[in-house]
């Protein structure tokens, strides 16, 4: 039914846009684009090649159910292991042609590859042959946008875009300063008054070929209320609808009919809901920025993820369901001193649950069924929290204070400095064990219900951010983060990443450092 609607959403879209179109006639086109250069280094934090590491083998959580096979990690938090050194250019180039009748179009090509990816020649034999790299070229947009649809405060774009919403805190234009999003989307923007702004739309996730209620979709519409520049006020309502097909098992009719007997491998789509809102403004020298959500819903497609023996068989969590709610909010200050200083503090939560411990009751019941863990999943954002904690617009499950400074000692010179306090919300449970030259024993892993947790400390990040504005049209940006990591990112470790299906643990905790220098032309 979703789809269906979609499809209609769209063909109606471009049937507007054809009737629009029919009398345009070409008046401008321009061309533009995006080149970054950027290097990185990270020390101390992954593992050699970022291969998984195993910390623990699934014969060391009998009975428990942690939603991968054994326990893994791509982190070490340890000064003995490799650091990661690599170069990376993005390559943006758009043209956009704008017609009679509010009509325009908008073509952008998008490239990022890793310095060397796409070399040529074999140096040891001379042979010269075309090499392939994973990230080919790509169109990050390609859309048509109608404004005053049918006379009225009404643009429609239809086609791949990128979209932000608000500052990007749930769905915005990039996940790191080098790689884009961009939606296959029907979008609608309507500003009945001067200072209000609705959204809406429709996008297509993943295209199954097969029925389309088995495609993923996202709708949402996003509301803003420009009141004045002391408050403003924005709303908003999500949803992401997963109906491909996820079965544990595929078994004869009889079999089948007894699982549904069970209540067995009876997974239905995926619903996540978000609704949120947010409110912000500069009231003279302050400002503030507080925006909180909360999500609900089917998840059946991470539940399935969560498989574990049962007296009938190796089973999921068919029952899992999304429940969590996420904050942040920011209070700053600029003071009138010269260099412009804003001193600011701010916090955010993003709700966990980590349910792969087992109690005694647990333990006993042979009739007990896999529990997923499921946290706040971030959807689609821009928003980092620290880079040299790799948080990479994915991390949940934890949450943070922060305070700092940003400042303009010239013209062309912005300079931040801010440290921040970072926390797990539901800890992981390891089997007791005993500590072995930072590898962890379990003294008897049948009993899962004997389990001590992992610290809750991921540690305390400083960062310097400094940018130069050399030119009107290139900027360099240099930044450095450093981890006091704690032993609950480190050597304990926790489900933070990838929305908390992702393992932090090493085999230290010592302290890691990130640097970075990204250079920016925009023509």
């Amino acid at each position: 039914m979703r789809n269906t609607v979609f499809f209609r959403i769209s063909l109606s879209s471009l049937l507007f846009f054809m009737a629009q179109a029919g009398h345009a006639a070409l008046e401008e086109v321009s061309v533009g684009g995006h080149l970054g250069l950027r290097g990185r280094t990270y020390i101390n934090t992954y593992t050699t090649g970022r291969a998984a590491e195993l910390r623990g083998p699934a014969g060391w959580f009998y009975g428990r159910v942690l939603g991968t096979p054994g326990l893994t990690s791509r982190f070490d938090w340890d000064r003995r292991g490799s650091d990661s050194w690599y170069a990376e250019t993005v390559t943006r180039l758009h043209v956009r042609a704008r017609f009679s009748g509010g009509v325009s179009t908008m073509l952008e090509l998008y490239n990022y590859d890793l310095w060397g990816e796409d070399f040529r020649s074999d140096y040891l034999r001379g042979a010269d042959a075309a090499r392939f790299g994973q990230n080919d070229l790509e169109f990050l947009q390609a859309y048509v946008e109608v404004e005053d649809l049918c006379e009225q405060p009404l643009r429609l774009r239809l086609g791949r875009q990128s979209m932000l919403l608000g500052r990007g805190w749930l769905v915005g234009e990039k996940s790191t300063s080098t790689q884009y999003n961009s939606f296959d989307a029907v979008r609608l923007t309507y500003a009945p008054l001067e200072r209000l702004t609705v959204d809406a739309w429709a996008a297509k996730l993943n295209e199954t070929m097969g029925p389309a209620r088995e495609d993923a979709v996202f709708y949402g519409g996003y509301a803003t209320w420009a009141a004045a520049p002391a408050w403003n006020l924005s709303a908003y309502y999500m949803l992401v609808h997963d109906g491909s097909r996820v079965e544990d098992t595929a078994l004869d009719p009889v079999s089948e009919g007894r699982e549904r007997l069970l209540g067995l491998d009876q997974y239905g789509p995926t619903r996540l809901n978000t609704a949120g809102a947010r409110f912000f403004g500069k009231p003279g020298a302050w400002d503030y920025d507080l925006e909180g959500a909360w999500q609900w819903g089917a998840a059946a497609h991470l539940g399935h993820r969560f498989q574990g023996t049962t007296l009938w068989g190796v089973y999921g969590d068919d029952d899992a369901g999304y429940g969590a709610w996420a904050a942040d909010g920011e209070l700053g200050r600029t003071l009138d001193l010269p260099w412009q200083p804003r001193v600011f503090v701010g916090g955010a939560w993003f709700d966990g649950e980590d349910r792969r411990d087992m109690s005694f009751g647990d333990w006993l019941n042979p009739f007990r069924r896999p529990q997923a863990s499921v946290s706040f999943n971030r959807l689609f954002s821009q928003t980092y929290y620290a880079s040299v904690i790799v948080d990479n617009t994915h991390m949940t499950n934890f949450n943070q204070v922060r305070a700092g400074v940003n400042f303009t000692p010239a013209e062309q010179w912005w300079v931040q400095l801010r440290a921040a306090s970072f926390h797990a919300v539901d800890a992981f449970e390891w089997p007791a064990h005993l500590s072995l030259n930072g590898r962890k024993v379990p003294w008897l892993p049948r009993f899962g219900f004997w389990s001590t947790p992992s610290s809750k400390d991921l540690g305390v990040t400083v960062e310097t951010t400094v940018r130069y504005r050399y030119s009107p049209d290139l900027t360099l940006t240099l930044y450095w983060g450093h981890l006091f990591t704690g032993d609950g990112l480190g050597r304990d470790g926790n489900f933070v990443y990838l929305n908390g299906t992702e393992f932090s643990g090493g085999t230290k905790s010592h302290d890691a450092d990130y640097i970075t220098l990204l250079a920016e032309v925009q023509f």
